[in-house]
């Protein structure tokens, strides 16, 4: 099985790993009041669109966790084979942006409401996997322009 997947990249994983993504910030739409983030202990005096539940914010958190799996096994995939002499700092940079990105998330995650921050994710998200499926590209076109360049030495070294 992994060899057909192969065959297709990685964008098939990271466009599952959206998708779900996507699914899981829409049922947490529904289940949670949008100033939930803002509310003090005692709660919110909004309502949710639906009824919340427990179920559907566990649900939420198995959604969010596989779509991460699949993005993060793919994002470090990719990394690693385009920067294969160096890698450490390729990684390297690629954490510390992620961290970077993360404690702005932490900082503006008190001030704005939920359904701004649910926002914010899906356009970062859909971004993000855009700038993916580029990087997928380029390194297709550079896999196939270096296959077609091998075969013609081949074919020279033949005659």
């Amino acid at each position: 099985m992994l060899n057909k997947c192969n065959r297709f990249g990685r964008s098939p994983v990271v466009l599952l790993g959206l998708i779900t993504h996507f699914v899981a910030f829409y049922l947490i739409f529904l289940n949670i009041a949008s100033d939930a983030p803002l509310a003090p202990e005692e709660g919110t005096n909004l309502k949710a669109f639906i009824t919340p539940s427990v179920e559907l914010a566990l649900l939420c958190s198995f959604l969010l966790g596989l779509g991460d799996s699949c993005i993060n096994t793919q994002l470090l995939s990719i990394v690693g084979y385009m920067f294969q002499e160096d890698s450490a700092p390729a990684f390297a940079v690629f954490y510390l942006v992620q961290s970077i990105m993360a404690a702005l998330a932490f900082f503006y995650s008190n001030y704005l409401l939920l359904h701004w921050q649910l926002l914010i994710m899906v356009l970062v998200g859909f971004l993000g996997t855009l700038s993916f499926f580029i990087a997928e590209g380029m390194v297709d076109g550079h896999l196939n322009h270096g296959a077609s360049l091998a075969a013609g030495v081949k074919e020279k070294q033949l005659r």
